[in-house]
């Protein structure tokens, strides 16, 4: 999704194409390319994501279900993580990777 280019807008639209990195610290919206990896998508047990992290900044690994409720967050200085998902039920979540005030969201699909 990419931020409106109007002023006090709060439209959004989908951008389709390489992995943009937001950052909100200021009212340009920056793109960086982030690089990560999060799979197997459709997980059923478990959920790898590898982020390369080389600010060393704490990363936040967030999933959310389509509510927006948080479902499971993990937060860590490596670069790889292993989420558990025996406690979760099948269906759409979000994944939002956080890195500082940069983020990027994936969507993944739990299928048991």
């Amino acid at each position: 999704w990419q931020k409106s280019t109007v002023f006090g807008s709060v439209m959004l639209r989908p951008v389709f194409g390489e992995q943009l990195l937001y950052s909100s610290a200021s009212n340009n919206v920056s793109e960086a390319i982030i690089k990560h990896r999060i799979w197997p998508n459709p997980a059923t047990t478990e959920l790898n994501v590898e982020v390369e992290n080389e600010t060393n900044q704490k990363i936040v690994v967030r999933m959310t279900n389509c509510f927006g409720q948080v479902v499971l967050e993990k937060n860590s200085l490596a670069g790889f993580e292993t989420l558990d998902l025996q406690s979760i039920n099948n269906g759409i979540y979000f994944v939002t990777i956080q890195i500082g005030d940069a983020f990027i969201n994936k969507s993944i699909v739990i299928n048991k």
